[in-house]
């Protein structure tokens, strides 16, 4: 039988709590309790190398408080934070030119999808970020790489859970 996956510990007896974590291309980034973000490289292994990793930078006060949730949209070259009740966006390749998102506060779950869409039957890259702050629903749009609008909905009820189906579906999970 083939295994799709290998399930190996990486980096064991850390000494800070991890609370999130993204990967992409070679980089794994790491949130913490502490605000703390870690990113390492990781190098695939080969015949004639093991998998290997290596801490490549540590941003000690990269957020105040606890970083809840990490994700990447690889091709706008945004780093999406949650921390403290409110998501910001980084510059990916640099991890700074911090951007608060204000209409995110009190946000609690993030969901981001990729894909492609024909628009005006035109292949186009299209990626979305949606944030759920109190009782409103942010979505944020780029097309190919470039920031295109962002709408606001409100929700009747508490979102307890979200998850784009698709480019236009985002799947949502209510209380009741």
């Amino acid at each position: 039988m083939h295994n799709a996956f290998d399930i190996r510990a990486v980096l064991r007896q850390l000494p800070v709590r991890i609370e999130s974590a993204v990967a992409y291309s070679d980089r794994l980034l790491l949130g913490t309790a502490t605000g703390a973000l870690l990113m390492y490289r990781v190098v695939e292994p080969t015949k004639d190398r093991a998998l290997s990793i290596s801490l490549m930078e540590t941003k000690k006060a990269f957020a105040r408080k606890a970083i809840e949730h990490l994700d990447v949209i690889k091709e706008a070259g945004v780093l999406v934070c949650l921390a403290d009740g409110m998501v910001t966006l980084y510059d990916l390749h640099s991890l700074s030119g911090a951007t608060p998102l204000n209409n995110t506060k009190g946000a609690n779950l993030v969901a981001v999808h990729t894909g492609v869409d024909h628009i005006d039957g035109i292949p186009t890259l299209v990626s979305k970020l949606a944030v759920h702050a109190k009782r409103k629903l942010v979505v944020l749009e780029w097309r190919d790489a470039e920031f295109y609008k962002s709408l606001e909905y409100s929700a009747a009820e508490r979102i307890t859970a979200m998850q784009f189906a698709s480019a236009s579906l985002l799947v949502l999970s209510t209380a009741r």
